[in-house]
This record gives structure tokens, C-alpha cells and sequence, in this order.
């Protein structure tokens, strides 16, 4: 996350991303995707 923008370092956080090559499991809501979509460039989203 060095290097970015602090507001997306914020997202990241929020989304509960802290280092490179994590995994993680979030429910499929508006708030969700709204996030996603700010740091898309930077996550890979798989649907489960």
C-alpha cells in the first residue's frame, strides 16, 4: 500500500486487506462492490 493515496489505503482497511497476496471472504452487498470498486485496479474478486 506504499505508494497510494491515503484514501485508498482507507478502502483497503476497510475491507479488512493488509498485505500483498491476502485472502479474504466478504458478503455481497452494495457497500461491499461500492469499496471494491474504488480499489478494483489493485484486487482480484472471485465469486463464489
Amino acid at each position: 500500500m506504499i505508494g497510494h493515496p491515503e484514501k485508498m489505503r482507507v478502502v483497503l482497511k476497510g475491507l479488512g486487506l493488509r498485505k500483498i497476496g491476502q485472502t479474504v471472504s466478504r458478503p455481497d452487498t452494495a457497500q461491499v462492490r461500492g469499496l471494491v470498486y474504488k480499489v478494483r485496479h489493485l484486487l482480484e474478486v472471485i465469486e463464489q
